[in-house]
C-alpha cells in the first residue's frame, strides 16, 4: 500500500501553536488516515503515514425515515444518483452505500480540510479567501508514494516541493513520501521534534552551566495542563491545573483587596507556586498521559447548527466531543415534500445540534 506525506509550510509558528497543532493532528487527523507520525517544527506541520488504502472506505449516506418512503424516497434517490429500489433500510431510515473513491481522489478533497480545520488560540487572516491560521501558510507538499497530490488552498497549489533551512536550504523536492525525513535532514532541517529537542539539550550540556529560568522545559516533567487568570485591577491572581488524576486550584491576593501591581500577572506570581506543588505531589507518580475516554469522537461542527462541517467548506467551525451514538452523521438529507420545500431534517441530525459545551476533561 502507498505511503502518504502531507506538509503545511508556514512562517515561524509560536511554540504554543506548535503544541496546539500537534495535538489536533495526532488526535483528530492521523487516526482518519492510518498509522504514522506527526512531525512539528517552527516552519512546518506534517503528517507521515506509512500505509494508506488504495480506496477510501465505503460510506453509508442516511436519508429520510422509512415511514416517509412514499413522499421522500424519490427525491433522496435522485440526489444520490441511484434508483429508488436501490435504497436500503437501516435502523428505520432509508439510505444508500456510496462506494469509496480512489484514495488519490479522496485525499485531494480531504487534505485541504486539515489546513482549514486546524484551530489556534490566536490566529490571523492574511489572504482574500479568509483562511485563519496561526501564521501565514506559504507552501503545501503532498505526496502519495512518488505521485504528487494536487489541490489548492487559499491560493496555494500543493505539489512536490518543501523548504529546507531558511538560510542555507531553499526549495527542495520530495521525490517520495518515505524520503521526507531524510530529505529535510540533508537540507539542514531536523523534522522530528523529539530528536530536535534531544540535540538541543545535548548541545547545552556540552556547553555547560545552562539553566531554564522561564520554565519552558516544563520542570514538572509530567503531563499537566492548566489555566491562569488575573482579575480586574490585578487584585487577585489564580490558577486551576490538573493532571490525569489530580486537580488543584490556587487563588492569591491581599486579605483587604488591593492591586498586586500594574505589571502583576498570574503566570509570574501563582505559576511558580503551582509548579512547585505539582512537582512535589507527582514526584513519585508515574507519567500518566491524558487519554480520551473510549468511544469519544472529536468532530468539527458548525457552531450555529451543530451540523458536521463538510471537508473544504468555509465559515466558522468548532471542535466538539461526542459520546457514542450522539455524533452527527457523515451526510444529511433534507426531507422534501412533493413541491421541493424543506420540511425537516432526520432525527439523528437534529440530535446532533450542539446545545451545550463539551464539558469534562479529555
Amino acid at each position: 500500500m502507498p505511503s502518504l506525506l502531507f506538509e503545511i509550510g508556514c512562517e515561524e509558528l509560536p511554540a504554543s501553536a506548535c503544541r496546539e497543532a500537534e495535538a489536533q493532528l495526532r488526535e483528530r487527523w492521523l487516526p482518519q488516515l492510518g498509522d504514522g507520525r506527526v512531525l512539528v517544527g517552527p516552519r512546518r506541520l506534517a503528517l507521515l503515514v506509512a500505509e494508506v488504502g488504495e480506496r477510501e472506505p465505503d460510506r453509508w449516506v442516511q436519508g429520510p425515515p422509512e415511514h416517509m418512503r412514499e413522499k421522500a424516497a424519490g427525491g433522496f434517490a435522485r440526489k444520490q444518483g441511484v434508483a429508488e429500489d436501490q435504497l436500503e433500510v437501516r435502523d428505520g431510515f432509508l439510505g444508500v452505500v456510496v462506494p469509496g473513491r480512489p484514495i488519490a481522489e479522496a485525499l485531494a478533497e480531504d487534505l485541504p480540510a486539515i489546513v482549514s480545520g486546524l484551530s489556534f488560540g490566536k490566529s490571523m487572516v492574511w489572504e482574500k479567501d479568509g483562511l485563519r491560521f496561526s501564521r501565514p501558510v506559504r507552501w503545501l507538499c503532498a505526496k502519495l508514494d512518488k505521485d504528487s497530490i494536487e489541490f489548492e488552498v487559499a491560493g496555494l497549489r500543493s505539489g512536490r516541493l518543501t523548504s529546507g533551512h531558511r538560510f542555507t536550504g531553499g526549495e527542495v523536492e520530495v521525490v517520495k513520501a518515505d524520503d521526507y525525513v531524510e530529505t529535510l535532514r540533508a537540507a539542514g532541517v531536523e523534522p522530528d521534534q523529539d530528536e530536535r529537542r534531544r540535540q538541543i539539550l545535548e548541545g547545552l550540556d556540552e556547553i555547560g552551566g545552562w539553566r531554564d529560568p522561564a520554565n519552558v522545559l516544563r520542570e514538572v516533567g509530567k503531563p499537566i495542563a492548566g489555566k491562569t487568570g488575573t482579575t480586574n485591577e490585578a487584585k487577585d491572581v489564580w490558577f486551576l491545573g490538573f493532571s490525569p488524576d489530580l486537580v488543584i486550584g490556587l487563588y492569591l491576593g491581599y486579605d483587604k483587596p488591593r492591586s498586586l501591581g500594574r505589571t502583576a500577572q498570574a503566570g509570574h506570581i501563582v505559576g511558580p507556586v503551582a509548579r512547585d506543588f505539582m512537582k512535589l505531589a507527582l514526584a513519585d507518580k508515574p507519567a500518566i498521559p491524558f487519554k480520551m475516554p473510549a468511544g469519544i469522537r472529536l468532530i468539527r461542527v458548525d457552531p450555529k447548527t451543530g451540523m458536521r462541517v463538510a471537508p473544504g467548506s468555509g465559515g466558522a467551525s468548532i471542535l466538539e466531543a461526542f459520546k457514542p451514538g450522539t455524533a452527527p452523521p457523515d451526510d444529511y438529507s433534507v426531507i422534501d415534500d412533493a413541491n421541493g420545500a424543506s420540511l425537516t431534517v432526520s432525527p439523528d441530525a437534529d440530535r446532533a445540534i450542539v446545545r451545550s459545551g463539551t464539558g469534562g476533561l479529555y
